[in-house]
């Protein structure tokens, strides 16, 4: 005679395997983000890399794609914007640069829209009101464009894990 498992046991095999599957899914999308914002810093000189992490707190089931290296901050000015603030010069006694600069990105996650190259007469100053930038919302609208959304791709990575813990 077959022996029969307990429900206790039964419930354990199931959360092991529902845990697995989620973790998968997790790191999949976190796979998927980190594609997304290469492809958007393909084009930039100064360009961040990206780490994909997977949480998997008991309370909490998270992923993070955080930007990575020199550049960090670069992703994170242009992804969240800036507000306004003052330049001054530093380790010389002025500024230089030219006025007129065609951004690479748009707000609201358009990338690849300008030549992200400098125009115009050039100026020289001790210090410039710099009116900020723009948040580009690339992180934001990436989530919006996730299909199926992360609350679902769980709910299917739950399925999968109890399917296969009752085989």
């Amino acid at each position: 005679m077959a022996k029969r498992a307990s429900f206790r046991a039964i419930i354990a095999r199931q959360k092991k395997e529902c845990e697995r599957e989620i973790e998968y899914e997790l790191r999949a999308t976190g796979q998927e983000g980190v594609s997304h914002f290469n492809k958007v810093v393909r084009s930039w000189h100064h360009r961040p890399s990206f780490r994909a992490v997977a949480d998997m707190s008991p309370a909490l089931r998270t992923v993070r794609i955080t930007p990575q290296g020199q550049h960090k901050n670069l992703w994170i000015w242009t992804d969240l914007g800036t507000k306004p603030h003052v330049i001054r010069a530093k380790n010389a006694p002025f500024l230089k640069f030219q006025s007129g600069y065609s951004a690479r990105t748009a707000p609201v996650a358009q990338f690849n829209t300008g030549t992200g190259q400098s125009s115009g007469a050039w100026v020289q100053t001790q210090e410039v009101d710099h009116p900020g930038t723009a948040a580009r919302k690339f992180s934001e609208t990436f989530m919006k464009k996730l299909r199926p959304p992360l609350p679902d791709r769980i709910q299917a990575a739950i399925k999968r894990g109890i399917k296969k813990a009752n085989r």
